[in-house]
Formats: structure tokens, sequence, C-alpha cells
């Protein structure tokens, strides 16, 4: 497994390709509604590869308060192989470096005890996004050294 993380044009088409697996075809959001959030320019996409497929990806991307995290996904083939975890732990270290130390998630129902492992809270009462039901999740970094 290769991990990639910038905003390289074939690191965002990567991205996209796993989102359109897992997200579209998989769960069923609309492609509109998935592929609607472009309004990031300076996001940075996280992509593991399988040899030359692309099998898991993320997004970060800081606003004045957070790192956000989205769009965290694995392709079902890989999901035993603790690649989500390696996308967070991809994405802490970049906020850290960047002096960001409190992450925000909207995540999916289906994934808060994956992020409950990962050292995430729950910190919203739920709500739906793109007909799927959320909760925001956040954590604290710390920023000394390991």
């Amino acid at each position: 497994m290769d991990l990639f993380f910038g905003h390289l044009p074939w690191e965002k088409a990567a991205s996209m390709y796993v989102r359109m697996q897992v997200f579209v075809l998989e769960r069923g959001i609309a492609i509109a509604d998935e592929f609607e959030d472009d309004q990031f320019p300076n996001a940075e996409y996280v992509v593991i590869f399988d040899g030359k497929e692309p099998v898991a990806t993320s997004r970060l991307f800081f606003t004045e308060e957070f790192a956000r995290f989205t769009r965290i996904c694995v392709v079902k083939t890989q999901r035993q192989a603790h690649l989500g975890s390696q996308l967070l732990r991809q994405m802490e270290q970049a906020s850290i470096a960047a002096e960001k130390y409190h992450v925000l998630i909207h995540a999916e129902h289906s994934a808060i005890g994956f992020y409950q492992r990962n050292g995430y809270k729950i910190s919203s009462k739920p709500y739906l996004e793109d007909g799927v039901e959320c909760v925001d999740m956040t954590k604290t970094l710390d920023p000394s050294p390991t």
C-alpha cells in the first residue's frame, strides 16, 4: 500500500474515484450531492493505493477554528485493513504541523464507533446530511512530540 498526500490534480482525481465507488455507487448518495462541494480550493487529499488502484481517501482543509476532515472512505474490499485509521493519522499529523489542534468531522451514524476508537467524541445532536444521519465529532490534538 502506498499513501499520497497533496493537492495535485491526480490526487484529487484518485480521491474522487474512491468517493464515486463508496458514496455514489455503494451508498446511493446522489452524484450531484457528493460532488457539489468543490468550494475548498486549498483542500489536501490523502489517497491510499493498492498497486495502481486507489482504495481509500480523505480530504483535509482548514477553517479559522478547525482542521476539517471530510469525505473519509475506504472501498468495501479493504475495510478490515485499518486504512481509515491511517487516513486519520496522516491528517492529524498535517494538522499539528499547521498548528491546527481542533478537528471537526461530520460522521455518518454507522461510523461513530470507528471515530470513537480513534479518540473522537460526539459533539452535536444527530442531523441529516445528504439524506444520511450524521453527528459532529471532535478531537483536540496533542502537539507535543510522541
